[in-house]
């Protein structure tokens, strides 16, 4: 089973693009720095958007897995939120938080893709070996 290795890179691309989404943005936040899905920054409380966690698992059983694999380097998943807003209000507030020391990530959310062809290898069809129960006479054994 792998484990996903704490990022140590910081990562601010919060521009939009054509692949990403206009109004909704990720957020994570350094886990030194004590803010979570559930304990957010005041900061955030004067824009009018819609902040949920990016993981919908419940917070306290995130945050027991995460005690457990502490020594593995594994990420906090509650230090990740998605915020929903306007875009123009989604880059102001982007502008604010590029420059917050507590703020790890911050870029546009993906948008979903369609995957580029059908994935090999096709299902066989087997119709021709099919046949009818029906069709098959009825053998009848002598008693």
């Amino acid at each position: 089973m792998g484990f996903a290795i704490a990022a140590n890179i910081e990562r601010r691309d919060w521009q939009w693009s054509p692949d990403r989404s206009a109004n909704h943005m990720v957020v994570k936040f350094h886990e030194h720095s004590g803010w979570s899905s559930d304990r957010l920054p005041n900061a955030l409380e004067q824009y009018e958007a819609f902040i949920r966690p990016l993981f919908v698992q419940d917070v306290q059983n995130l945050r027991q897995r995460h005690q457990r694999l502490k020594t593995r380097e594994v990420e906090d998943l509650t230090t990740y939120i998605q915020i929903e807003m306007s875009a123009d209000s989604l880059d102001a507030l982007a502008e604010v938080l590029q420059y917050d020391g507590d703020v790890e990530h911050l870029y546009r959310a993906f948008l979903r893709q369609a995957p580029p062809m059908d994935i090999p290898p096709e299902t066989p069809d087997f119709s021709n070996f099919q046949l009818d129960h029906q069709s098959i006479q009825k053998i009848q054994f002598k008693e």
